[in-house]
């Protein structure tokens, strides 16, 4: 068993996600057969209205794996039903489609990767999370982890929370729901979000996440390859919060593009 595989389990995803079957095509019976899931994701993907789990994990760099299955963060899968979300108070995801699993794991990342030294600043980010969950109660910037201010200052925010002073539309000001976004690009291989203040280069964005532990060398080489051979610019989409977008799909054609140029 791999380390993907490991993860799989751990999630409990072969409970809920392997079950699913439409019009006779049963993904487990499908294995069985002899036929490869990631050759046969477009097929799947039709049959069964989303991408199988397996694929879109092993997308993720070894050493954010590594890093999720020692994690006591665990995500559920709701085949369609309730919604998407990250609670925070228990380290829990639910995911209503298996396309949104990496956006909720970049949310987990967001308080788990704050160091034990800073647990007073992690309660008191958490603490400031509204009963709606859509809104956050402003903090001391003494009471914002390091992780949290350092992204801002990346991103060109306003602090380690919001990514404007003021902006109506909460979710898109809200700087963990950017740094999941960017998380999810990240892993695709897409251009990262930033604001047009931003100063910063998309190697100062990688060191960043190399230094929090979920890329590495190797996964730095995949990105750039993955950015000037089909996006041509320097890897950072400088935008008015405006015009950024919430959400980003995962069709079997990316994945396939992804493994194509990590196998180069």
């Amino acid at each position: 068993m791999d380390k993907c595989d490991e993860l799989y389990q751990k999630w409990n995803l072969s409970k809920y996600y392997g079950k699913k079957s439409v019009t006779g095509l049963n993904l487990a019976a499908f294995v069985l057969e002899g036929n490869a899931v990631e050759e046969n994701l477009d097929l799947i993907g039709k049959a069964l209205k989303e991408l199988p789990p397996k694929p879109i994990l092993r997308l993720l760099p070894e050493k954010t794996i590594d890093y999720l299955l020692q994690s006591n963060f665990m995500i559920t899968y709701k085949n369609g039903n309730g919604n998407d979300g990250y609670d925070a108070r228990n380290n829990f995801s639910t995911v209503k489609r298996i396309d949104n699993m990496i956006h909720e794991i970049g949310h987990a990342l967001w308080y788990n990767l704050i160091p034990a030294n800073e647990e007073t600043q992690k309660h008191a980010t958490i603490n400031a999370i509204a009963e709606d969950h859509r809104s956050l109660n402003p903090l001391n910037d003494s009471l914002i982890p390091t992780l949290h201010q350092e992204y801002a200052k990346l991103v060109g925010a306003y602090s380690g929370q919001f990514l404007l002073e003021d902006y109506p539309n909460q979710r898109m000001n809200n700087l963990e729901e950017h740094f999941a976004r960017n998380f999810d690009y990240l892993i695709k291989g897409k251009p990262l979000s930033a604001l047009l203040n931003s100063v910063n280069t998309i190697n100062q964005f990688l060191d960043f996440y190399q230094d929090l532990g979920l890329i590495d060398e190797k996964f730095k080489q995949f990105y750039h390859q993955s950015i000037q051979q089909f996006y041509g610019d320097e890897g950072i989409l400088k935008t008015s919060i405006e015009d950024m977008v919430d959400g980003d799909s995962i069709t079997a054609d990316l994945i396939n593009r992804i493994n194509n140029i990590k196998i180069l």
